[in-house]
């Protein structure tokens, strides 16, 4: 059976530190894939037979902002329902409407408090982890 992992696009290694604290800490189970760049996520995927279980975008990637990632993710019929959310500094209306406009699945703006960062990480896995496990269930 497949297993659930959660894909980052994030540039930033402080940020990926937080979130792979959060996840140990909330799901340890969970392997976290990161890549610097959409460009690299895109290439990860054509190579890789089974989908994630979420992928996290950040809108400030270097190359493709994480809207033109997301653009490119639902534009590609081998992608498109894979489960795609946004986490990022932006509260622009502009930018969440963008992505909600390209069928994002949730746009989450990064927290300032660790502890309330952990506490979004927590809710999100776990909904996104009982929707994956629901959706394979029996395969």
């Amino acid at each position: 059976m497949a297993q659930f992992r959660l894909f980052l696009v994030e540039d930033r290694e402080s940020d990926i530190s937080l979130l792979k604290a959060a996840v140990e800490k909330c799901a340890p189970e969970v392997p976290v894939l990161t890549f610097s760049t959409g460009a690299k996520l895109l290439d990860a995927l054509k190579s890789d037979p089974n989908p994630p279980g979420l992928i996290l975008l950040d809108i400030n990637s270097p190359g493709a902002s994480g809207i033109e990632v997301l653009r490119q993710l639902r534009e590609t019929p081998a992608y498109r329902l894979y489960p795609t959310a946004i986490l990022s500094t932006s509260n622009s209306p502009a930018d969440i409407r963008q992505c909600l406009e390209q069928s994002c699945c949730g746009y989450f703006v990064k927290p300032v408090e660790v502890k309330v960062f952990f506490e979004m990480m927590d809710a999100l896995l776990r909904y996104w982890r009982f929707a994956w496990s629901s959706s394979h269930n029996g395969r």
